[in-house]
């Protein structure tokens, strides 16, 4: 199960855009909401145990009036 959380501004704190994925420990199958309901895992049918794997997309802003790389 893959769930998506765009970049967004909370006060004066800025969250990333991340990706959280959710996989069977056992044979590496993206786990589904039956497979997570059911806690047995289709792809290899052994009883999953998660594993959870983050990305993030992390970029910086310029400070305003700052040389940046080339200038």
């Amino acid at each position: 199960m893959k769930t998506t959380y765009e970049a967004k501004i909370v006060g004066k704190l800025t969250v990333c855009k991340h990706e959280i994925e959710i996989v069977c420990v056992h044979c590496g199958d993206s786990v589904s909401e039956h497979e997570e309901s059911t806690g047995t895992c289709t792809n290899c049918g052994k009883p999953w145990s998660p594993r959870q794997s983050t990305s993030v997309w992390a970029t910086s802003v310029p400070q305003a009036g700052a040389k940046t790389l080339g200038e």
